[in-house]
């Protein structure tokens, strides 16, 4: 298995690398893919940021940060990610026909 890694570390080794910065990017991939609506994905990397240690001192985890164009579409997207999470994908694709930012384009392109 420490082969297949390419750096020659065993697993141990590799888990005590990731320290709390490795955390929190697992965190925020954790509320991307919830947001995205790619629920095993969320769950996976939660998962995995619950299983490392608990972060150093070095500071918070990364916050996300929304581009102006997505805080414009944020309430259609907010309402198009409900109905998606309902299983009504017409809807939440139909919803999101005038937006344009990444996140709406692809639960939009994700829900057809």
């Amino acid at each position: 298995m420490a082969a297949a890694s390419g750096q020659g570390r065993t697993g141990q080794e590799a888990v005590a690398a990731l320290t709390g910065c490795e955390r929190g990017k697992l965190l925020v991939a954790a509320q991307e893919c919830a947001m995205r609506g790619l629920l095993q994905g969320a769950k996976w990397a939660a998962e995995l940021a619950a299983a490392l240690p608990a972060m150093d001192a070095g500071g918070p985890p990364p916050v996300v940060a929304f581009s102006g164009e997505f805080v414009a579409e944020l309430a259609l997207y907010t309402m198009a990610k409900a109905y998606f999470d309902l299983h009504e994908f017409d809807r939440a694709s139909h919803a999101l026909c005038g937006c344009t930012s990444q996140r709406a384009t692809f639960l939009r392109c994700y829900a057809k």
